[in-house]
């Protein structure tokens, strides 16, 4: 866990290098808990090793468990194995289990779930050009009442939104999305 969530931070990452070796040297061993796998395939793709490497870590991840979908008490590994299946473009592999996690979440009404499988899902369809199922599936979370959804995957759907809506033409949409979160043009980064 410490690794996953280290990973996600640029301060914290370089710290990490010596244990993000190790979990991905441990993930090339039989009987690997699949919150290791998934934390492993992303490394792999971090360290830009070949795409299927990556693929089978998170594949392995999602095939290690009785269920497809993760228990609400679960770490986050269906996250983890997702994401990795879409940025090492393994787009048919995604949709399943992203279909699976959309589902599930509906019926569960985990919020968690519903955040992290719409906005993975929305940027699936982004990378595959369909922008109206990207924009779909972001609006579904943006707009979803009473959702609890973490923040991270409402600052990502709004990310996928305004490029769905930029690559539509439809500038004015995008730039009403930016002013919903607060963002200024003219803001300068330091």
């Amino acid at each position: 866990m410490a690794t996953g969530a280290g990973m996600l931070d640029a301060a914290t990452a370089p710290r990490l290098a010596s244990r993000m070796r190790a979990m991905r040297r441990a993930a090339d061993h039989a009987h690997v808990p699949r919150e290791v796998l998934a934390v492993a395939a992303l490394v792999a793709l971090h360290a830009n090793e070949p795409a299927p490497a990556c693929i089978d870590l998170a594949q392995r991840a999602l095939a290690a468990g009785p269920r497809i979908v993760p228990e609400p008490t679960d770490l986050p590994w269906f996250a983890q194995a997702t994401i990795a299946l879409v940025w090492a473009d393994a787009h048919a592999a995604a949709q399943g289990p992203l279909d699976a996690g959309v589902a599930e979440s509906r019926a569960t009404g985990d919020p968690a779930l519903f955040g992290m499988s719409h906005a993975h899902r929305a940027w699936l369809q982004l990378r595959l050009g369909d922008l109206q199922g990207a924009e779909g599936d972001a609006r579904t979370l943006l707009e979803a009442p009473g959702v609890a959804a973490p923040p991270l995957y409402g600052k990502l759907a709004a990310a996928i939104l305004v490029n769905a809506s930029i690559e539509q033409g439809r500038l004015e949409q995008a730039e009403g999305v930016l002013d919903g979160f607060g963002v200024d043009e003219g803001a300068q980064t330091q």
